[in-house]
């Protein structure tokens, strides 16, 4: 009887074992230049960078998971919690169970993300949260991408319809500096192109059109079959007129 009524106590001692009360996560995104209110920011608390399925095919493999990412594993299987910020620029997570983050920000009108009010369960990107943690005030300052649009003639004013425009600029690859493009776009039948998605910068803007000719047909086009001379455009980089500073004379 004494060993039934232990058995009986050890289960309900189990029982009544309460869970970790969840944490919250609260802010507002801006934008990092004018202060503005950003809406439709889409944020994710997760506890692991790498896509879904590649945790599992790492681990059938046999190898370690945080060095695939190359970042630290999580433990356990992989939380994700999301939200998306509204008209004011404010987004919460609710009921989200303790451990260890990374704290994600996206927009397709911005970059970033810069994280303001930096708090002490936060360091290197990651975020930790205790059980009941209630953390407000975060603050995202997104900065705005810029863009370029304009257009595209050939040497008689005429429009040229599906040329490549190019954004490059420099960086540095291998200990070697080099012009490395960051966006592209094409023009429509009017001539007119838009590159947007740059981060702020010096670029060098180009436009091509045999290179999107052989990105198209996978291979060089053929010479004329009429054997008349082969033309074509050259890569074109952009450039500003320059004014001048001298004055006209008086009379």
């Amino acid at each position: 009887m004494k060993i039934a009524c232990a058995a009986l106590f050890i289960g309900v001692s189990l029982a009544q074992t309460p869970d970790p009360k969840p944490a919250v996560v609260a802010g507002k995104v801006v934008n990092a230049q004018t202060g503005e209110s950003i809406r439709k920011a889409e944020l994710t608390l997760t506890t692991s960078l790498m896509p879904d399925g590649v945790e599992a095919m790492a681990a059938q493999m046999g190898l370690d998971t945080g060095v695939v990412a190359g970042q630290p594993g999580a433990k356990g299987p992989k939380k994700t919690f999301t939200a998306t910020s509204d008209p004011a620029g404010k987004f919460r997570f609710d009921a989200v169970a303790p451990g260890d983050y990374y704290f994600t920000v996206k927009h397709r009108r911005f970059r970033g993300p810069d994280l303001q009010g930096r708090r002490p369960e936060q360091s290197e990107g990651r975020l930790h949260l205790t059980a009941g943690r209630e953390l407000g005030e975060v603050e995202f300052r997104l900065v705005p991408h810029g863009a370029v649009s304009g257009k595209v003639v050939d040497e008689d004013g005429d429009p040229i319809a599906d040329a490549m425009v190019t954004a490059s600029k420099f960086s540095y690859a291998t200990g070697h500096r080099k012009l490395q493009p960051s966006d592209t776009g094409t023009t429509n039948d009017r001539g007119e192109f838009r590159v947007s998605k740059l981060p702020p910068g010096r670029y060098y803007l180009s436009a091509d059109v045999v290179a999107l000719a052989q990105s198209l047909m996978g291979a060089t086009p053929p010479p004329p079959k009429d054997g008349s001379p082969e033309t074509g455009y050259v890569t074109t980089y952009f450039s500003r007129p320059r004014t001048s500073s001298r004055r006209k004379p008086s009379k």
